[in-house]
């Protein structure tokens, strides 16, 4: 199978789950972006928004609800 996805933003308060997912993703030869807030997420993602082909979102986030960071992305 070719994976045409290749970019993608991690977006988790639990820094824990955030390396271990993320380093699964490289293995899988993907690049990955990381945010530990909500604002940080929207700020990575605006600078660039068409550089992400998939973004991965912790709904329960301590700054910002994850819902609302959908909104904003």
């Amino acid at each position: 199978m070719v994976n045409v996805l290749k970019t993608v933003l991690v977006i988790d308060d639990d820094t824990g789950f955030q390396k271990s997912f993320s380093e699964k993703l490289k293995m899988m030869d993907f690049t990955v972006s990381v945010a530990d807030t909500g604002e940080q997420a929207v700020e990575i993602f605006s600078r660039s928004p068409d550089h992400f082909d998939l973004v991965i979102l912790d709904l329960l986030m301590p700054d910002i609800d994850g819902s609302e960071i959908h909104e904003l992305l």
